[in-house]
């Protein structure tokens, strides 16, 4: 790099800000060239070894052609450690992560209505740490890289902290705080030096898969700040290796209140669904003594009452509703959530055993296919059962309901040759409670959340003997067996 002026690329694709920023640059330097262009690409030739040298780069995150990341990249590619200055109307930590990992040298948080002086200074102090020709600081680190590390940490909401080699290198005071110990204590040490045996194993263990894999790792562990026991989520993300070993840049968040919320919810949930599941039971016995008394008197009225055998025909159809409601509401039990336990689950094996739920002896049941995939396996009795019944109850007591697998992927389709659905009712079918030409409005609904809670996509068309089709597609294919 020069000693004498400096040379400033500013890039940004708004022509106003651009502007401002060039004149706000220019002020900022004793007699500088100070160049803009308007995108990446055309940041990228003006960086190219063979033009006159550049000290420093200015560049917005959103660019017309690409983002200042992009940018960084090529930059750090030609020009190894030319000063690279990043601003962002609103940051965030994914966006300041990749900055460092790419090489920042100044990461700004430029906010609204007149951001260009603070842009301004952080390109002075970029050029200046370029020119300290990579002095020693914190622990061994150039200039620039520890100043680039200092400002992230410092800004971030949440706690952080950066360990070279096991041991803190850098924390802000949210992090001070959630330790409990005082900064002189904390840099240098490890974790194994301030926290409990079990605690400090697992962030330990967390952190070496971060560097092994190079990939973000996340977890929970129980640390007791301010006296208190505080449920803490960590997030390890690798940044390389500094002069003391593997950089490890490490957030903390405080989630006890959210942990409690969740203890509470699943509480409330147990309690209803123990409540649900009595109601339920106890209103399945009154629906069979009312079914039977009722048949019953059916059998014992003369040929002649006929009025009589109306009325309770249409008690028992009543009946017959309400007994439908008690088994879907009985389905509604755990119905969202996650599949944490899936096997392989044989679909037409488990559509032949749901369809002799169903009474409907003059319907019919074909599988063309049998397709395998992972799941909760009553769970998917559950939603074939429900599909079966809205078949039936749709398409008519001789309706006939294919259950095949899908011709160009993984996931499995049920087709009926009913009157199909309008597709302007596809996506309310959905919904509980909404119920299109009779019935409970439970059915679909049910077979959609277990759909969702299997992350299966769930689309609703028309099948070839034009009545409805229910497609179901895993979302990735580790989903599916054969």
């Amino acid at each position: 790099m020069s000693s004498g002026t400096p040379s400033v690329l500013c890039v940004a694709g708004e022509p106003g800000r651009r502007d401002r920023l060039a004149a706000e640059l220019a002020g900022s330097f004793d007699d500088p060239t100070v160049e803009t262009v308007p995108s990446a690409a055309a940041a990228a030739w003006a960086v190219d070894g063979s033009r006159p040298r550049v000290d420093c780069v200015v560049s917005a995150y959103r660019l017309p052609d690409a983002d200042g990341i992009d940018l960084l990249r090529t930059v750090r590619e030609r020009e190894g450690a030319l000063p690279f200055v990043l601003f962002v109307r609103e940051g965030s930590e994914a966006v300041a992560s990749e900055a460092v990992s790419a090489g920042v040298t100044e990461y700004v948080r430029a906010a609204e209505p007149d951001p260009c002086e603070r842009i301004a200074a952080g390109a002075r102090e970029a050029v200046r740490r370029g020119r300290s020709d990579g002095a020693a600081a914190a622990g061994g680190r150039s200039g620039r890289e520890a100043g680039r590390y200092e400002f992230l940490v410092e800004s971030a909401a949440d706690a952080m902290a950066v360990l070279e080699g096991g041991r803190y290198r850098l924390v802000n005071g949210a992090c001070v705080d959630l330790l409990g110990r005082p900064e002189r204590e904390i840099l240098g040490s490890t974790d194994a030096a301030l926290l409990p045996g079990s605690t400090a194993a697992s962030l330990r263990e967390h952190a070496e898969r971060a560097t092994a894999t190079g990939e973000r790792v996340d977890h929970r562990v129980e640390l007791a700040a301010s006296g208190e026991d505080r449920t803490v989520e960590v997030v390890h993300v690798p940044h390389g290796r500094g002069a003391d070993g593997d950089r490890i840049a490490r957030i903390y968040r405080d989630v006890t209140e959210q942990v409690e919320r969740e203890r509470l919810l699943r509480e409330e949930r147990d309690r209803l669904e123990g409540l649900a599941s009595a109601v339920a039971h106890d209103a399945r016995n009154a629906v069979q003594i009312i079914e039977g008394r009722t048949d019953l008197a059916v059998d014992l009225l003369p040929a002649d009452a006929v009025e009589a055998r109306r009325n309770l025909e249409a008690a028992r159809r009543g009946v017959d509703r309400v007994g439908d409601l008690v088994t879907s509401l009985e389905s509604l039990r755990g119905l969202n959530e996650p599949v944490s336990a899936a096997e392989p689950v044989e679909i037409g094996s488990v559509a032949r055993e749901a369809w002799r739920t169903v009474e409907a002896p003059d319907a019919t049941l074909r599988v063309a296919g049998d397709p395998v995939v992972d799941g909760d396996r009553r769970r998917i009795c559950t939603l074939l059962e429900n599909l079966l019944r809205n078949a039936v109850d749709h398409g008519g007591p001789d309706v006939t309901v294919v259950v095949d697998a899908l011709p160009d992927g993984p996931g499995f389709a049920v087709d009926d040759d009913g009157p199909g659905i309008p597709p302007a009712e596809r996506e309310r079918v959905r919904d509980l409670g909404y119920a299109s030409g009779g019935g409970t409005g439970l059915g679909l609904g049910i077979v959609a959340g277990i759909a969702d809670a299997h992350g299966w996509e769930l689309s609703i068309g028309d099948s070839e003997a034009n009545g409805a089709r229910f497609e179901f597609r895993p979302e990735t294919i580790d989903s599916l067996v054969s």
